[in-house]
């Protein structure tokens, strides 16, 4: 279970492009589209399309386990056979980097509750 699970009122905070970095190290749900999907064993990187303010690009770590899970089945299907025909639209719930060293714009998702598929 993660740490801080999202809150179910507080709305999604949509990834856009030139968003500081101070902005991108909040805990939060976050919400954006996929530009690409790299394998990486098991897990699976999400280079996001949204670029921060000063050009880095942001990227969504999920670990194998998250993506085994059977709440997360949907969006393992999706990552492996939509792309790259089809945009993905992920929604989950982290920070990208650390405000005291937002060197690596990354977010770790380790539990499959904590991303899904999002629908508008």
């Amino acid at each position: 279970m993660p740490a801080n699970p999202p809150s179910p009122e507080a709305g999604p905070f949509h990834l856009a492009d030139g968003l500081p970095i101070l902005e991108l190290c909040r805990i939060r749900r976050y919400v954006g589209a996929v530009e690409r999907v790299i394998r990486a064993g098991a897990h699976r990187v999400l280079q996001m399309k949204a670029r921060s303010a000063d050009g880095r690009g942001l990227f969504v770590w999920v670990s194998s386990a998250a993506l085994e899970d059977d709440r997360c089945k949907r969006l393992a299907r999706k990552i492996d056979e939509a792309y790259p025909d089809a945009e993905l639209l992920v929604c989950f719930h982290g920070r990208f980097g650390d405000v005291h060293n937002p060197t690596g714009l990354t977010t770790d998702i380790h539990y499959s509750d904590s991303i899904w598929v999002h629908e508008e």
